[in-house]
């Protein structure tokens, strides 16, 4: 048969990375072989439930990045507050903090993380969106083919 479907439920928590490979995969599921209508409508289903499913991995993933953004951001805004000589600030003011804040590379490296993972989940849901016009594109083909089988000869 075809490829197992992956796991609903995994202990190991899958990395989506985009780079030019996966693209060109992403470009690969979507694409239509005019010539094999039948095998591209027998992978259909499939394709769009690996891709879904990544999308939602990276949908999660996004939220996750965007709560570890907010934690990191309110302890070193509370660790800014109890200890303002330590950053520097000669006095504690709401926008000292916050200015600091973004100064510090934890922070930095929370919102990459986040616009990372932002970026995946976009990709990813371009690819889903894909899919579908790929379902479109496929009923369309099919309906071409039958009209030329059922259409009387020219001449």
């Amino acid at each position: 048969m075809g490829t197992p479907a992956p796991a609903l439920i995994s202990t190991e928590k899958p990395k989506v990375v985009v780079t030019d490979s996966s693209s060109a995969s992403i470009v690969d599921a979507v694409a239509v072989d005019d010539f094999q209508l039948h095998k591209e409508w027998a992978r259909q289903p499939q394709n769009y439930v690996v891709w879904a499913l990544k999308a939602a991995q990276a949908r999660k993933d996004t939220l996750d990045a965007k709560n570890r953004l907010a934690v990191v951001e309110a302890e070193l805004s509370n660790n800014i507050r109890n200890s303002p000589e330590v950053y520097g600030l000669p006095k504690v003011t709401d926008k000292g903090v916050e200015s600091t804040v973004i100064l510090q590379q934890e922070y930095q490296n929370a919102v990459q993380e986040y616009h990372n993972c932002k970026f995946i989940q976009d990709a990813l849901e371009v690819a889903v969106e894909g899919l579908q016009h790929k379902k479109y594109a496929l009923q369309n083909l099919v309906q071409l083919q039958l009209r030329q089988q059922t259409a009387e000869p020219s001449f």
